[in-house]
């Protein structure tokens, strides 16, 4: 399985964010503050439902100011496509 889309809205430093993943090795490259790590924390977020050791909650992802924020993982199997959308 490996991930090919992120979409991020309302995360962190990231307004509306589509990114997608190539086969193969993909790097996520950026200045101080651009987003990396929040790109991260989401995938984090998605799959295990808690950021580092379970410190944090999903709501210290959202944008400052937004009440709402979306994270959505598209997961590739061979022919099969799952996503995952939870709400932080």
């Amino acid at each position: 399985m490996i991930i090919s889309k992120i979409k991020l809205e309302n995360i962190r430093s990231h307004n509306k964010t589509e990114i997608q993943f190539t086969d193969g090795i993909n790097i996520i490259t950026g200045n101080t503050g651009s987003g990396k790590t929040s790109i991260l924390m989401s995938i984090e977020y998605a799959l295990f439902g808690k950021i580092g050791e379970g410190k944090e909650e999903g709501k210290m992802l959202l944008r400052r100011n937004s009440s709402e924020g979306e994270i959505k993982i598209t997961i590739k199997n061979v022919n099969e496509e799952y996503e995952i959308s939870p709400r932080p």
